[in-house]
């Protein structure tokens, strides 16, 4: 894949949910980069991972903030869905 380059325009925490989804309590961030693409990641505490919040749920697990947020810009913006590693999945 080639490399993509993006800039977080905006990082923003939308709330805090207790139990969500199997997650724990979790964090629902707002990202928006520069080039106008937009969507959120989730954190979980109780996992310690951060995932795609997709409108019904989490995609994938990835292991730090940066991870998810590239995976995010690419899943926006080439409808491609990356792993942890930064594979495209298939």
């Amino acid at each position: 894949m080639k490399a993509q380059s993006y800039e977080v325009k905006k990082f923003e925490l939308e709330k805090r949910e207790k139990g969500s989804w199997g997650y724990g309590d979790i964090e629902k961030y707002w990202i928006s980069f520069s080039d106008g693409t937009s969507g959120y990641v989730c954190y979980s505490s109780k996992y310690e991972v951060w995932y795609i919040y997709n409108g019904v749920g989490g995609t994938w697990d990835y292991e730090s903030k940066e991870k998810v947020i590239k995976a995010l810009y690419v899943y926006k913006t080439k409808n491609e869905k990356i792993s942890d590693d930064g594979r495209v999945r298939r």
